[in-house]
């Protein structure tokens, strides 16, 4: 079942792919990864508090095996505009991985910008993509840092290298469309890519 749910995702079938981790779950609830697939399909579906309610559900000792769970539901929470829901994701991920910094110094400089701290967190960030460059959600949200400290050359230059190592992310064409107002096709970014 956890098989084909990964199959389904891979085929951007996502309701298949959350009928098959639910299956899955229902047979193997102790499996962090078959979590990680029925949140993904749920995200892509919409149904992003189903994401949300399936990790808090998880028994703790499930989660603290699979770090990406955890990651996954800080990120959702703050997404959602949970930010006490995010901190406290993010304290049992600390809790469980006091060894991993460039993931801890990720979410205090993603906690900083969700604070109205934009500057702190370009600080943070910035040390986090020098020491982790290809941690792409550290990439991403150092442009929304600058963006929200005024640094707007900054932010299109982070922007524009983020592009043209990710050319499909949408959301970050967006930003650099609405704030600089250019959208560079997709096959212009794979070219210069």
């Amino acid at each position: 079942l956890y098989l084909q749910a990964l199959y389904r995702v891979s085929a951007a079938d996502f309701e298949g792919a959350a009928s098959y981790a639910e299956r899955a779950a229902a047979v193997d609830p102790k499996r962090p990864e078959v979590y990680s697939v029925l949140a993904h399909a749920y995200r892509r579906t919409n149904r992003t508090q189903e994401a949300i309610a399936a990790l808090a559900g998880l028994d703790p000792l499930t989660r603290s095996d699979f770090p990406p769970i955890l990651l996954a539901h800080a990120e959702m929470l703050f997404s959602e505009g949970d930010l006490e829901g995010g901190k406290a994701v993010v304290a049992e991920y600390q809790a469980d991985f006091p060894e991993h910094r460039i993931v801890r110094d990720y979410f205090q400089g993603r906690i900083a910008l969700l604070e109205n701290r934009p500057d702190e967190a370009v600080k943070i960030l910035q040390i986090v993509y020098r020491d982790q460059p290809a941690f792409t959600p550290a990439h991403y949200f150092l442009g929304l840092a600058y963006l929200a400290a005024g640094q707007r050359d900054a932010a299109r230059e982070t922007f524009d290298l983020y592009l043209r190592q990710h050319p499909e992310d949408q959301m970050a064409r967006a930003v650099m469309a609405q704030e600089f107002g250019r959208f560079q096709d997709l096959q212009t970014l794979i070219e210069v890519a």
